[in-house]
This record gives C-alpha cells, sequence and structure tokens, in this order.
C-alpha cells in the first residue's frame, strides 16, 4: 500500500508531532486528522471505500496511528448550562455520542478490511474503567494491586485495616493517583459524587516500558517524589529489562489486545513486579528522545510496513 500514515489526533499534539516527524526521516507520507474538527455528516461509507469529507480515502492508507478520540462531552455545570438552554446541552451531547460511535464503527471497518491501526478500537474497551482492565489482567495471572471501587466509606475502611495503606484514583483515569490520609473518609463527601478506585499502595521503582506487538521498544527507571510521577520524575534512565518483566508487560498488552501500550510496573522491593497501569495512548514524546526515538519509529515502521 503507497497510501499515506493516517493520523487521529491533535496537530499540535506532542506524541503527533514524534509520529509526523518518524514518518518524515523514512519519507512516509503523513495525513494528520482531528475527529473533533472532521465533519462525519460528509463522510462517505459503502462496501468499498470509506472517503472523508475531504475525500481522502480512509481504506488506502497504510496503516492508522490513533492517539486521540473525541470523548469529552460539553460541560454541564451552572456556569455553562442555564436551566433554559438544557435542551441545548442535551443535544449536543447526544450528537457527540452518535459522533464517536461512527468513528468507532469506521475504526472497526478499517480493521476489518486489513488496515493496521495502533490500537484498534477494541483494545480501547477498559480505557475508561480502571478496575475492569485490572479484573481482565487479574484473571489472566498477571499480578495487580488488591483494590474496590466503591463509593462506601465503609468499604475503604474495611481494605485499608486490611492493607495499611492505600491510594485513591477515578475510576475512569484522567486524575492524579494519590495517597490516601485515613482522615478524610471521616468525611464522605466526595465519595458522595461518584465511585472512587482504592488500591493498596505498593512501595518500590517505578518502571514505564513501552510494547509494540510482540517486542520491548523501550524501559525506563523513573524517580520522582510523588507516588504519581507524571510531571514530577526527578531522574529518568533508560535500562534493560530481565526476560521475565518483558514477558509480564507484553503478557499484560496482549490480554487487554493492544498492540501498543506503555505499562506502568513497580519493581517492588522484595522482588517482585506488579503492573499498576496499561495504557492504550501513552505519551512518550518527552522521554522518546533518550532512545533516539526509538518509540514513534517502531510505530510508522510497523503501520508503513508493506502488506
Amino acid at each position: 500500500m503507497s497510501g499515506p500514515l493516517l493520523v487521529l489526533g491533535p496537530h499540535d499534539d506532542a506524541q503527533v508531532v514524534a509520529v509526523r516527524r518518524a514518518a518524515a526521516e523514512r519519507d512516509v507520507p503523513v495525513q494528520v486528522v482531528r475527529l473533533s474538527e472532521t465533519r462525519p455528516d460528509r463522510w462517505q461509507w459503502t462496501p468499498d471505500r470509506i472517503e472523508t469529507s475531504e475525500g481522502d480515502r480512509l481504506d488506502e492508507v497504510r496503516g492508522i496511528y490513533v492517539r486521540s478520540m473525541p470523548t469529552p462531552l460539553p460541560e454541564h455545570t451552572a456556569e455553562h448550562v442555564h436551566p433554559d438552554d438544557e435542551a441545548v446541552w442535551l443535544e449536543r451531547a447526544e450528537r457527540r455520542r452518535r459522533r464517536l460511535g461512527f468513528f468507532k464503527s469506521a475504526q472497526l471497518a478499517l480493521d476489518e478490511r486489513g488496515v493496521p491501526l495502533l490500537n484498534p478500537v477494541w483494545g480501547y474497551r477498559h480505557h475508561r474503567s480502571k478496575p475492569g482492565a485490572d479484573a481482565e489482567l487479574a484473571a489472566a495471572g498477571i499480578p495487580v494491586p488488591r483494590g474496590v471501587a466503591t463509593s462506601a466509606p465503609a468499604e475503604v475502611a474495611a481494605l485499608l485495616d486490611e492493607l495499611g495503606d492505600l491510594v485513591y484514583k477515578p475510576v475512569a483515569g484522567g486524575g492524579r493517583c494519590r495517597v490516601l490520609d485515613p482522615t478524610t473518609l471521616r468525611h464522605g463527601r466526595r465519595l458522595d459524587v461518584a465511585p472512587v478506585y482504592f488500591q493498596e499502595h505498593v512501595p518500590g521503582r517505578n518502571l514505564r516500558v513501552y510494547t509494540l506487538d510482540d517486542r520491548i521498544t523501550a524501559a525506563f527507571d523513573i524517580e520522582a517524589d510523588d507516588v504519581d510521577f507524571r510531571g514530577r520524575e526527578t531522574a529518568i534512565s533508560v535500562i534493560e529489562l530481565d526476560d521475565d518483566v518483558a514477558h509480564l508487560a507484553i503478557a499484560a498488552a496482549e490480554v487487554l489486545g493492544l498492540r501498543f501500550s506503555g505499562s506502568d510496573i513497580k519493581a517492588t522491593p522484595d522482588g517482585r513486579h506488579v503492573v499498576l497501569d496499561v495504557n492504550p495512548s501513552p505519551m512518550f514524546a518527552g522521554i522518546d528522545h533518550r532512545v533516539d526515538g526509538a518509540i514513534a519509529g517502531s510505530i510508522v515502521d510497523v503501520l508503513a510496513a508493506p502488506r
């Protein structure tokens, strides 16, 4: 296939920029589409072609790197939505839901036609469900932290008594992971909004491992002063993984149906390795230079390979 490599995401996203740079170094043409700005009502989808409103044939692209999907709903607060305008907000929310459904369906169709995607849409089934991903990993024998998604302070207190130290994060992700202060359980107002995911606090070294299909593209040891190291890194080192850890990262991605992933793994003081997260659309641009662009380069190499 001699068509372009398609990238779904914002033009100015650092990962998108890195993939475009890697493609340019390999003389691979790239087309970037930001789905939130395109018009799905003008797409043409027939049994033999999928064509965008700009006339581009998606079934003829070399491959697709899915950096992001337009999932956020419009804001719904007293500041943004007056009660008289609620019908308009509901219409916008429904329009966005239908757009997302269309784009997911288009990606499924392209996947069925043999167009390689990183990642295929079915790999995102747990993207907004941390407990769901952990349950599937645990069922496959992948070690994950013990946890409970709940809005009941008594359930959290029982887990705290059992494990001694907990962290918490949003069930759907998108927020920071924090160490639980037990005194906050006396004030359950935050839990009244929605269940939160509470997990055992696993001590040890932070490993970030990038996998693509059945191989490791890069691995890093990340030091930080915070339980959530994102944006709080104090040192980052490129590392070579032991075979057991490499197999663990590859197996975790495979269980969740991810061809490309960035996994956060804890190396505990007693020699265990525990998978904290397997991200289907990880950030990598900030550290890819430490491995000479191997992560972005591997994405381009796989998607642009002859088929």
